[in-house]
């Protein structure tokens, strides 16, 4: 399904060569059609690549006050290194030649401008159409509203603009009940196309020794503490430590007093139950984060001396107690490591990586595996280095409104650390920016 939207929203077949070629013939020609063609257009409007370098340069000349005819241009998209990309000078000869006059430009330019509109309106539609997807009852009906778009995307000259803003109106009062449908979303804009934690639902993140399995979950309750109140069982760190790491994720915005509550001494197994349900009716509760599942304490000696007895009892416990009292739980686990595990294998660990795997796998309603591609010998990710790259997999998706169960995903988080915590987040195509920000306050 998601490829159908890809492929659709991809292909720009709504655009008008002739006007794009006439707008730029009449630059050429005469400076006054230029100013008029800046003052009315941007390089995005056009379609075709090479009329948009081509614009692009012009806007450029124009700008330092150079003439503008074929030659220096052509100077100008030598130094752009874009000249050959174009077809080289008999390109911008054949544009300056196919206009006999520079007095239709206005007419060009609204049709660019207007074809340029509908291209981003329609974009703009499949994209909410791709989040609406979740609660469209029959692949039917999805058809009809692809076949509408697809009659857009193929430059439906009598296409009214109005209908499509009051369609798109339509659409997006669908998504918006969508996401009042949708549970807690963790911010990351990725994530959250496929995934929301509800009431009565299990997360489990895992993952290797030192993967940010709690920093991601700290991270996830940093923000859903503003609104709810969480408790947070640690049995492997410190109550300040766990603080410590929901602090550095947003250090300028409180969570109000009583709404995250770190347990100072988590209780054994067999009482873990009872203190959430306790807490609840004191306190109200949203959730609660298990932190590992397989350093719980037991005091029954069969569940203490047995990790696949402590973790099924654990997980069939926690579950119901999810359902039983209407909170979300987050369960952090641990991964196995074999030293006979090759490269593959530590860059996406499956589930079977985890101890107690099948009553976890049985439990969870969405399982997230993290990984440090440069813990597994990985130095760059698509030319990024991985120094600052968490990766992030859905393993299970079950019961979701969007995206589909049994797909697998993997998101890129780029963070800063400083030293074992990390202080920020951004999304994959804002790494450079963010690192240079957090250099500089760094350094300063």
């Amino acid at each position: 399904m998601t490829e159908r939207f890809d492929m659709a929203r991809e292909r720009n077949d709504h655009y008008d060569r002739d006007a794009e070629q006439g707008v730029l013939g009449a630059m050429l020609l005469d400076k006054c059609a230029t100013v008029i063609a800046l003052d009315a257009l941007k390089t995005e409007d056009f379609y075709i690549a090479a009329n948009r370098k081509v614009f692009h340069a012009l806007a450029a000349l124009s700008l330092v006050g150079s003439e503008v005819d074929p030659v220096t241009l052509s100077d100008r998209l030598r130094k752009d290194g874009t000249l050959e990309e174009i077809g080289g000078l008999p390109f911008l000869y054949a544009i300056a030649g196919s206009v006999p006059t520079a007095a239709n430009i206005e007419h060009h330019i609204k049709i660019i401008a207007t074809l340029s509109s509908q291209r981003r309106l329609i974009a703009a539609l499949y994209d909410t159409l791709h989040v609406v997807q979740g609660v469209i009852e029959s692949e039917c009906e999805l058809d009809m509203h692809m076949a509408a778009l697809d009659a857009a995307w193929r430059g439906n000259r009598q296409l009214n603009k109005v209908d499509l803003i009051e369609y798109q109106a339509c659409l997006a009062e669908s998504a918006d009940k969508i996401e009042q449908q949708r549970g807690l979303l963790t911010s990351f804009v990725e994530l959250d196309r496929h995934i929301d934690l509800r009431p009565g639902q299990l997360l489990t993140i895992y993952g290797d020794t030192g993967s940010k399995k709690t920093t991601l979950s700290m991270n996830f309750v940093a923000r859903w503490a503003k609104t709810q109140k969480i408790a947070v069982y640690n049995y492997e760190q410190q109550p300040i430590e766990v603080a410590r790491m929901v602090s550095d994720v947003d250090q300028y915005a409180e969570i109000p007093e009583g709404n995250l509550w770190i347990s100072r001494q988590p209780p054994a197994l067999e009482a873990l139950s009872a203190q959430v349900r306790a807490i609840k009716i004191k306190r109200g509760l949203a959730g609660i984060v298990v932190d590992y599942i397989q350093t719980i304490p037991a005091l029954t000696k069969s569940l203490a001396e047995n990790e696949n007895e402590l973790i099924r009892f654990a997980m069939r416990s926690l579950r119901d107690l999810a359902q039983r009292e209407s909170i979300w739980i987050i369960i952090v686990a641990q991964m196995r490591k074999s030293q006979t595990d090759t490269q593959e294998h530590l860059l996406n660990p499956t589930l079977d990586k985890m101890r107690g795997s099948g009553e976890i796998k049985m439990a969870s309603s969405i399982i997230l595996s993290t990984v440090l591609p440069w813990k597994c010998g990985v130095k760059n990710v698509d030319s990024v280095p991985t120094e600052n790259i968490l990766s992030v997999r859905i393993k299970k998706n079950r019961d979701c409104l969007t995206g589909n169960p049994g797909e697998e995903r993997e998101i890129r988080l780029v963070h800063q650390q400083n030293n074992r915590l990390i202080t920020s987040w951004n999304a994959t195509e804002h790494y450079l920016s963010g690192v240079s920000d957090y250099n500089a306050r760094r350094n300063g």
